[in-house]
């Protein structure tokens, strides 16, 4: 049950750090393919680059924020 509880903990993290990221999300994966179906190569690529980066600061938001709150649950005991 503990391994279920952990991967659950991740969405939870993940919906409370991203709560309204979502709808930035959309609109980059939908400028993405807007400029895919353009034919734009390059504006595809830098549009894509730049998702990748943000979804990987989110990343590092969630992980540090779960590495905090372990850490206050591991003082505290």
């Amino acid at each position: 049950l503990c391994g279920i509880l952990d991967k659950c903990q991740q969405y939870v993290w993940a919906e409370l750090l991203w709560l309204g990221e979502w709808k930035l999300t959309r609109e980059e994966h939908a400028g993405i393919v807007d400029a895919i179906c353009a034919g734009d190569v390059a504006l595809a690529g830098e549009r894509a680059r730049a998702h990748v980066r943000a979804s990987r600061e989110n990343i590092l938001r969630l992980l540090q924020a779960k590495s905090d709150y372990q850490g206050f649950f591991a003082k505290a005991s």
